[in-house]
Parts: C-alpha cells; structure tokens; sequence
C-alpha cells in the first residue's frame, strides 16, 4: 500500500506539473497524436527513404510555424545541448519541412516535455529551434541520408552508442554480449 501511494503522489505530481504546462503554452494546438508518412529525396539511387511516425502534439507558433511537442515520461532528461541536436525531434521538423502535415510546411522548432521528473515544481520542458536557424540547417537531412545509406547497404556496420544498454535488439546484435555467435569447434 505505501508503494502504490507513493505511486499515486508521483503521477498525481506529473499530471499537475503538465496541466500547468498546458495553461502557459501560448501556441494553437493543431492536432495530438497525428501519424505521418512522408517519402524524402534523400540516400542512395534506388533506394526509397519513406519516414514515418506520431508526434504527441502539433502546435502552430505565433509566427505561424508548425511546432512539434513530444511527451516524455522518462525521468531522465537530456541537457539543453543535447536537446538542441536531438534526432527525433530534428526528423519531426524534417516531415514538417517535407510536407507530412498539411497545417504548413515552415517548422517553428519542436519540444521535449517531462512532466514526470520528479523533485521539480515545474515541468522540465527542451527546446530545439527552427532547423533553418541551426549553424547547419541540413544536419538532420545528413543524419538521415547517412542512416539510409547505411541500411541500404549489402552490409549493415552495428556501432556502440550510449543507448546501448537499452536497445531492444541487442540479444541479435554482434557487439552485445548476448548476441554474440556462438559456435562450436
């Protein structure tokens, strides 16, 4: 019982901590959950690059940009630095760039929101800005012609990452312990 209270005092704590979230955003809520599927002119001749996902939110600016709003229920953040180069927000703005939302096509930055990080009176809320105003606004088109590329490739090279520990796939991966081969000799 005092877990499950404990439990309940956090949860309770986040949804206040977003409710409040919610009354201090200024931007126009265009849609939540929206789904998007979007082909990119980008990788290797011949292959199709076709991007798709959900973003938790899809606000317009006061500029009148389309701003994407991703909900984490982590307790772990990354810094404002590691924000500002985050790949998944970075390939949001890349759909909106590319036309995945019919609301517009000018992306006005995107959001990493944590209202579930605990010790704080406020929620933890990360923002990237516009890709076109970045020192190089095609790095998230480089990342993911890179990506493509490589997973278009006759060999697919696994890499260390600091997500290592928590992939799904590292009981198949060659660099995991537990996807290591093992043969018989």
């Amino acid at each position: 019982p005092w877990q499950a209270e404990q439990e309940r005092r956090r949860v309770d704590g986040a949804v206040e901590r977003f409710a409040d979230w919610l009354r201090s955003n200024k931007r126009e809520l265009l849609g939540a959950e929206r789904s998007f599927r979007v082909r990119l002119e980008l990788g290797p001749p011949g292959v199709e690059v076709i991007m798709s996902g959900q973003v938790d939110r899809l606000e317009r600016d006061e500029d009148g940009r389309v701003y994407v709003v991703d909900l984490k229920s982590g307790k772990h953040t990354p810094s404002q630095r590691e924000a500002e180069q985050h790949a998944q927000m970075g390939a949001y703005q890349l759909a909106v760039t590319q036309g995945a939302f019919a609301e517009g096509t000018e992306a006005g930055g995107a959001e990493l929101v944590y209202p579930s990080v605990e010790n704080k009176t406020r929620t933890k809320a990360l923002t990237q800005g516009p890709l076109g105003d970045a020192a190089n606004p095609e790095w998230v088109a480089e990342l993911v012609d890179d990506t493509a590329r490589q997973m278009g490739a006759a060999a697919f090279e696994a890499r260390h990452s600091n997500k290592c520990t928590t992939c799904s796939v590292r009981n198949c991966c060659p660099l995991a312990e537990e996807g290591r081969q093992v043969t018989d000799d």
